[in-house]
């Protein structure tokens, strides 16, 4: 290997700081047997969300340990996105769903959730029921956006290296925003499919 395959070797793992996560095996295991799938045949497009917002939230497993957390926290906040879209594009018209797969002016995500509340039976049931559920999601989502948007030096990647970095409080509080995430996604299938 030559000097240049060495820098370029190195720069793959340089301001990383990798990690094992607890609860890693489980969940895991959790997410690779969950079965959302829908049956109903007017909406079968549903499963492919389903797939890939549990595959979003795999991903932030890995992406996290391998110390890309910055990526990993948008992996689980666009999972939660999938899953809003997914039921909203369930209770409109096919077109709203052409309008979508042709990458045209879509709403975001705030407005798909302000919409759900409106337009789809038993979501603002189980939203005032959950309240308090919904409203933690929504404040870890929130806090996502700051690491995210790379907002304060604690969440570049060089403050990451040093050593009084709160690695601990990091790791709960991204499994915490992991698991909230996986919750949501149920209790969207659960609307979506309640025969389930």
């Amino acid at each position: 290997m030559d000097l240049e395959e060495m820098i370029i070797e190195n720069m793959k793992d340089e301001c990383k700081k990798k990690c094992k996560l607890p609860e890693r095996k489980e969940l895991l295991s959790y997410l690779h047997n969950m079965m959302l799938i829908t049956g109903r045949l007017d909406i079968m497009y549903c499963n492919a969300f389903l797939t890939e917002a549990t595959q979003l939230l795999i991903n932030s497993i890995f992406l996290y340990e391998d110390g890309y957390f910055d990526c990993a926290f948008y992996s689980i906040r666009q999972a939660s996105e999938v899953f809003n879209s997914m039921l909203y594009l369930s209770n409109e018209d096919s077109s709203e769903l052409e309008k979508w797969n042709a990458k045209e002016r879509f709403p975001i995500d705030s407005k798909i959730r302000n919409q759900l509340e409106k337009m789809v039976y038993g979501y603002k049931e189980i939203k005032i029921i959950l309240d308090d559920y919904f409203k933690h999601h929504r404040e870890l989502i929130n806090k996502c956006h700051k690491i995210i948007h790379k907002q304060g030096f604690d969440t570049f990647y060089v403050a990451r290296l040093q050593g009084n970095f709160a690695y601990e409080d990091d790791e709960r509080f991204f499994m915490e925003v992991l698991k909230y995430t996986i919750g949501i996604g149920i209790i969207l299938f659960v609307i979506l499919e309640p025969i389930a």
